[in-house]
C-alpha cells in the first residue's frame, strides 16, 4: 500500500520513468517545449487565467487538487510559481463512483479497482510523459481525501480544477481545500446552481452505470456557506473550456470558476 503521509508532510513520489511505446492517456491537450502537441479530451489552454479566476500564481506555492494528466500543474509552473505540488489518489479502490444494483463496483469494489486500474495507470503514464517532455519541477503526490485533513503542509494557492462534480462528498473536499490553502481557493470550471438555497442534488440523472463517476451540483448559497464556515469569501466567475469529441470536433462549454479568499 502507498503511505501518503509521513510526519504530517505529503510523501511526494519519485519521478516515472515511461517508454514512448507505453499506453498513454491524456485528460487535457497540450503544447509542449519542443513544439509538439499532445491531444485529449479537454482544451483549457485558451483562456487558462480565466479557468483559475484571473489569480496570481507568480511566485506561490500551489497545489493542484485531482490533477488527472496535469494541466493545471505545469500550467502553474509556467506562470511561475515558486513550487507546484499534483496531488490524485493513491488507486481506483479510493474512489467514489454512484452505486448500482449490478454494477461491478457495488459487487465488489476491490475486484473493480483491480480489473480497471490500467486506465487510471495511463493517465498516470500520461502525466508523467508530459512531466518529462516539459522537464518540470512538479512535485507528486498520491493521498486520500481523507489523509489531507491530518498533514500539516500548507499551500498559497489550493486550485481544484472540474473535480467537485466526480467526488461523493464534495463538502468535506471543500474543507480539505481551506485547511491546506493559506490564502486563497480556487474550485475552477465547475458546476454552479443558481436557484435560491442551500442544496446540492445529482448533476445529471443517475441512471447508467457508464456515468456513474458524476455526483453533485451545489448551489451558490451552499458554496457560500461552505466557505463562509471555513473562513472564506467566495467570489463567482464564468469561465470556459473546450471539449474534444471522439471525431476532433471541438465544443466550448462554459461554467464557473469560485475564487474563495482567506477572511483575515
Amino acid at each position: 500500500d502507498l503511505i501518503c503521509v509521513f510526519n504530517m508532510n505529503l510523501t511526494i513520489e519519485e519521478p516515472w520513468e515511461v517508454a514512448d511505446e507505453d499506453e498513454f492517456y491524456f485528460y487535457h491537450c497540450f503544447k509542449l517545449n519542443d513544439g509538439g502537441t499532445i491531444d485529449g479530451d479537454w482544451d483549457i489552454s485558451f483562456d487558462f487565467e480565466n479557468y483559475i479566476g484571473n489569480v496570481d500564481l507568480c511566485g506561490k506555492k500551489v497545489l493542484d487538487m485531482g490533477t488527472a494528466t496535469g494541466y493545471i500543474a505545469f500550467a502553474a509552473e509556467e506562470l511561475g510559481a515558486r513550487e507546484v505540488t499534483a496531488l490524485d489518489i493513491p488507486s481506483l479502490a479510493d474512489e467514489d463512483r454512484v452505486p448500482f444494483r449490478d454494477f461491478e463496483y457495488t459487487l465488489n469494489k476491490e475486484q473493480w479497482a483491480t480489473k480497471y486500474a490500467s486506465y487510471l495507470e495511463r493517465g498516470r503514464k500520461g502525466f508523467w510523459h508530459v512531466w518529462n517532455r516539459k522537464n518540470s519541477k512538479v512535485r507528486v503526490a498520491y493521498c486520500t481525501m481523507e489523509k489531507l485533513l491530518s498533514i500539516d503542509e500548507r499551500f498559497d494557492v489550493v486550485i481544484a480544477g472540474a473535480l467537485l462534480e466526480h467526488l461523493g462528498d464534495p463538502i468535506k473536499a471543500l474543507g480539505a481545500c481551506c485547511r491546506l490553502a493559506d490564502k486563497t481557493v480556487v474550485i475552477a470550471f465547475t458546476p454552479v446552481d443558481f436557484d435560491r438555497g442551500e442544496f446540492m442534488r445529482p448533476l445529471i440523472p443517475w441512471t447508467h452505470s457508464d456515468l456513474s463517476y458524476v455526483w453533485w451540483v451545489l448551489s451558490r448559497d451552499l458554496y457560500e456557506r461552505v466557505f463562509e464556515n471555513l473562513g472564506f469569501k467566495p467570489e463567482f466567475r464564468t469561465s470556459k473550456a473546450v471539449r474534444i469529441g471522439k471525431t476532433g470536433e471541438r465544443s466550448i462549454e462554459e461554467r464557473t470558476t469560485i475564487v474563495a479568499h482567506r477572511i483575515s
